[in-house]
């Protein structure tokens, strides 16, 4: 999907890649308006948005979202939408990246670390359930 570098999508632009994979490529991007926050933008291979039965999917995975904005300990979707054939999602950027980002830098993991993580992850994971939602991905 090169070339999706600079694009506007929902007026936040592309400003690097920052990860892909599996059915989509992730990009942090900039508001092209003032104060509005960074944010990533996933963007799903069109070569799978073509699939029959995807883009009524990705909708109820869009719609299900929508729900869970209340959480502290999940982020809020700002936008959704499809460009040129483009599907995508867009949410708040995090600055300290993923926990397999930090572990590569070298950060470590202790026993006293462990447990707040996996309180919150908990808590997250029973608030899904709770709105009806199944998390695929875990």
């Amino acid at each position: 999907m090169g070339g999706l570098q600079g694009r506007v999508f929902d007026g936040y632009r592309r400003t690097e890649q920052i990860g892909g994979g599996g059915i989509a490529e992730v990009y942090r991007a900039q508001p092209t308006t003032a104060g509005g926050r960074e944010a990533v933008v996933k963007v799903v291979h069109p070569e799978f948005a073509r699939q029959p039965g995807f883009i009524p999917n990705f909708r109820h995975i869009v719609q299900m979202t929508g729900k869970l904005t209340s959480h502290p300990h999940i982020l809020p979707l700002l936008a959704h939408g499809e460009d040129s054939g483009y599907l995508y999602f867009i949410t708040p950027y995090v600055k300290d990246g993923t926990l397999r980002d930090w572990l590569a830098r070298g950060g470590r993991l202790n026993a006293g670390d462990v447990a707040p993580i996996f309180r919150q992850l908990g808590d997250a994971l029973g608030y899904v359930h709770s709105m009806g939602v199944v998390h695929g991905n875990l």
